[in-house]
Parts: structure tokens; C-alpha cells; sequence
């Protein structure tokens, strides 16, 4: 059973990046040969664009291109989101080596949408996880860059403005072709929660293409076993304590938190 996964970097912070590190380690551990094909975070020292480096790690094989010209997302930068002919090519070798049975799509963001296609001409399944919302906005958490909430791409043409580009066209190109490649080429999309489901579907992508699958993580099972399992219910005390689990970053709200306080 051979397994290709993409992701966004590898031993770096994130739950995106987090969860497909931890499922691919456990997959290699059950018997699975694993590859990661993932937009690696760090410079080498040669410093040449898009250089591919190779190692293996607890079991899985790890393929990183590293010097990409883009960072965490591509903002401006609309048709190389389609594509980034570069890293296609990349993933093209890849793909002709591993010969996967099953791909999964962790991340797309820094690596391109024409993924999809590839794995889609050798009629091998592929499954898409949404660790945010890049399918259908190029900041990837429907927020604006004040940090307001989005209404949403429309078509496409409010999404130029929102990442200061004059692009109108290229954005929208951008929504229904990463839509298009992702309803004729994906076996289903792996949606997190019903709430990101009903997203999608609002943005024009199939409700049948679109299956709720909520993440777990073994740290839950550990911190209930520890603090929550024999827990008497309610309040211990007067005092209302609030914990935050995740990082401070605004589009995960701990602001809201200390509005509310």
C-alpha cells in the first residue's frame, strides 16, 4: 500500500501541518509506504529556486521544494496557484517514482492546483482535507486583511481588491479553475466540520462531492485521560477560568476571548 501526501512544510508549527506529519508517521508505522510531497519552509544553503531535497524520517519518505519565490500564501500571484509549472514538474517525478495507490491532498497552497490533474490522468483515487478555506480564497481564512470577516469570493473579482492586486480576472480564474480541477479530479473533499461544508457548497462546489471528516489528535485523548475524564461537571470554584489551545494568531480568535472578558 504506497501513500503520497502533500502538505505545507513538514517539522514546522501549524495544525495543517501538524496533522499530516503525525497521520503519515502513524501510517508508515502500520505497514503503509508513505511520501510527503510538501512545500518545504526553510532556504537551503545553495539557495537555488525550487531545489528538491530528499531524506526519510521515522519511516516516511520526505520530497521538500525548497526556495519557492512565494511564502505561506501567494498573494498576487493568482495563476501560479493554478499552476507553478515548476512544482508540477516536481510532483510529476514524483509521482512516476512512488506510483501511490491513494493520494492525499493535505495542502495545496504553495504547490498548485494542477496537482490534482496529475493524479487524476493515472486514475489513482485522491482526497482533498480543508485545513482552511484555500479552495476558494487566496488568503485561505476568509478574512480581509483588516481581519474582518469575508463575504465571500462571489465570482471571483472581489478577491483582487482584497489581496491589493488590480487582477480582477486572474482571481477570478483562479476560483473556478482550482473549482473545476477539484470537481472532475478528487475522489471527495474532507471537510472539518459541517460549518466549512456548508462554505464550500455556498461557494458552487458539489454537496456530494464534500464529506464531513472531523480531525482528531492524540494530544485530545491525552489531555482528557489526564484532566477531563474523572472530572466532576460544572464550575469548581466561583471563578470562571478560560484556557486558549492553539496558536495567537487573530484568525483563530483569541481576541474574541478577551472582548468578551
Amino acid at each position: 500500500r504506497r501513500l503520497l501526501i502533500t502538505a505545507f512544510g513538514w517539522n514546522d508549527s501549524g495544525g495543517g501541518t501538524t496533522v499530516p506529519r503525525l497521520a503519515a508517521k502513524e501510517l508508515a508505522r502500520r505497514g503503509w509506504e508513505v511520501t510527503v510531497f510538501h512545500a518545504a519552509v526553510k532556504p537551503t544553503p545553495s539557495k537555488q529556486p525550487y531545489e528538491v531535497v530528499e531524506w526519510v524520517e521515522d519511516g516516511v519518505r520526505l520530497i521538500g521544494v525548497h526556495n519557492r519565490p512565494h511564502g505561506l500564501f501567494d498573494l498576487g500571484n493568482p495563476d501560479r496557484e493554478i499552476n507553478d509549472p515548476a512544482i508540477s514538474a516536481a510532483f510529476e517525478r514524483a509521482l512516476e517514482r512512488v506510483q501511490p495507490d491513494v493520494v492525499h491532498f493535505h495542502n495545496l497552497h504553495n504547490l498548485g492546483a494542477a496537482l490534482i490533474d496529475q493524479v487524476a490522468a493515472r486514475g489513482v483515487p485522491s482526497y482533498f482535507t480543508t485545513h482552511n478555506y484555500w479552495l476558494i480564497c487566496p488568503r485561505a481564512y476568509l478574512l480581509n486583511d483588516r481581519g474582518a470577516i469575508c463575504a465571500g469570493p462571489g465570482d471571483g473579482s472581489r478577491c483582487a481588491a482584497c489581496v491589493g492586486s488590480t487582477d480582477v480576472a486572474g482571481y477570478q480564474r483562479r476560483l473556478s479553475e482550482i473549482r473545476s480541477r477539484a470537481e472532475r479530479g478528487l475522489t471527495a473533499i474532507l471537510s472539518v466540520s459541517d460549518a466549512v461544508r456548508r462554505t464550500l457548497t455556498n461557494a458552487g462546489y458539489p454537496a456530494d462531492l464534500i464529506d464531513t471528516v472531523r480531525q482528531a489528535m492524540p494530544h485530545d485523548a491525552e489531555i482528557w485521560e489526564q484532566v477531563g475524564r474523572h472530572r466532576r461537571p460544572g464550575r469548581v470554584d466561583t471563578d470562571l477560568t478560560v484556557a486558549f489551545l492553539g496558536s495567537a494568531y487573530p484568525h483563530k480568535g483569541p481576541q474574541l476571548l478577551i472582548e468578551a472578558a
